[in-house]
């Protein structure tokens, strides 16, 4: 019987060749620039998603607005021994060269255009900054999870590519999200929050809005909109929070509004409403 079982790439045995890089490689600017490995295929599939499930690395900037995000999946099929050896890794090393950097550090803004690279058993991760000429600061990464695979068939190794562009223009225009991305009625009177969301990411996109309302009218309101009762979620501090999602199951595997009674900064009650899309 086939068993399945995940490949760590070989990170391990690459930590010599993690401390090189190529003099030649050139720093792409644009993620239309970034290499592609050769073979590698563009998908878009719920298995890829099950892999890449929280292996991305995130910073955000709290004094500038997130103006786009585009991000691309692929998966390359090669042979177990060419996983293990860690040929996607060494042909991005070669590509984009890099610094090793620590994970429990933000890697550096400045100098722009310089590639670090993080190596930890969830994958190999590679970041580095562009600051454009109108002022913007646009974050390129190419990710590297564990390939995935049976004892005796090729093995599936994600690659995902993220461009995102961050600015300081307090006036960009931010696009409400509507029925075509969220799937579900909007709190009348809710307030959108872009700062606090994150469109198109590798697993869910969420889209966070705040109402005035108490968080027992705004459950009230999903109740009779939805047709169906809240699930009670996990406490924070100091607080209880309720649940609807699309489907039976854990609430991991399905669309989800979670409701939250929240504070903002004049102490008054407000309740935040968030909504959490799987990508498709």
């Amino acid at each position: 019987m086939k068993k399945n079982i995940i490949i760590l790439c070989g990170f391990v045995s690459l930590v010599i060749i993690l401390f090189i890089s190529s003099a030649a490689a050139q720093v792409p600017l644009r993620q239309e620039d970034i290499p592609l490995y050769p073979g590698a295929v563009k998908i878009d599939t719920a298995d890829v998603l099950a892999t890449l499930r929280g292996k991305f690395i995130r910073e955000d900037f709290a004094d500038k607005t997130l103006a786009s995000r585009s991000f691309r999946r692929y998966y390359v099929i090669n042979t177990r021994k060419e996983i293990e050896n860690g040929d996607v890794f060494k042909f991005y090393l070669s590509k984009l060269g890099g610094t090793r950097f620590h994970r429990n550090f933000a890697v550096p803004v400045n100098p722009p255009n310089k590639v670090y690279y993080i190596s930890e058993p969830e994958g190999v991760y590679f970041i580095w900054y562009v600051k454009e000429t109108n002022g913007d600061l646009t974050r390129l990464s190419v990710s590297l999870p564990p390939g995935m695979g049976t004892e005796d068939s090729k093995y599936k190794m994600p690659i995902a590519i993220m461009s995102e562009t961050y600015t300081d223009n307090e006036n960009i225009k931010t696009k409400v999200p509507g029925d075509k991305e969220l799937h579900w009625p909007i709190y009348p009177g809710a307030t959108y929050e872009p700062r606090e969301s994150t469109e198109g990411g590798a697993v869910a996109s969420m889209y966070i809005f705040y109402s005035g309302d108490s968080w027992e009218k705004v459950i009230s309101y999903y109740e009779k909109s939805l047709g169906t009762k809240p699930l009670k979620g996990e406490p924070s501090p100091g607080n209880t929070n309720y649940y609807f999602q699309r489907k039976p199951g854990p609430s991991y595997e399905s669309d989800v509004i979670l409701i939250e009674q929240e504070h903002n900064k004049t102490g008054s009650a407000e309740t935040k409403i968030t909504y959490t899309i799987l990508s498709r």
